[in-house]
């Protein structure tokens, strides 16, 4: 009976490394991202890519200084603050499943450890 709950952590934390492995197909990355945002950030990625142009074209050129300058700068940093939170997000998204497979895979080892030197510790009692 002593050795009950040691194996019961062993056992459980055998069937967390098992839920580790495949955590990742129940709960995959793309359900958290959609489409509409995949092609918010494919437009913005390549609207920021020409304002760039835009804006370091008018910093070479004198004849766009002035509001058409102002505009483009303003603009190229607007689109790229908003393309890097979605980009965070994306990234969020991405890595929550590999993140919480890590910590199931390492829970359930410092089970699997603790149950069998609990084990250990009752059979030389």
């Amino acid at each position: 009976m002593k050795t009950a709950i040691p194996l019961g952590l062993v056992v459980l934390g055998a069937l967390l490394l098992g839920l580790s492995l495949v955590w990742a197909m129940l709960f995959p990355a793309a359900n958290g991202w959609t489409e509409e945002k995949a092609l918010r950030m494919r437009e913005l990625s390549g609207k920021a890519h020409l304002l760039s142009f835009k804006a370091s074209a008018a910093g070479s050129n004198v004849s766009m200084h002035g509001a058409d300058a102002v505009d483009s700068a303003a603009e190229y940093r607007k689109a790229q603050e908003e393309l890097r939170i979605l980009r965070e997000e994306f990234e969020e998204k991405r890595d929550a499943p590999a993140t919480s497979s890590s910590y199931l895979r390492w829970g359930g080892a410092a089970m699997i450890l603790l149950g069998a030197m609990a084990n250990m510790a009752i059979r030389r009692a």
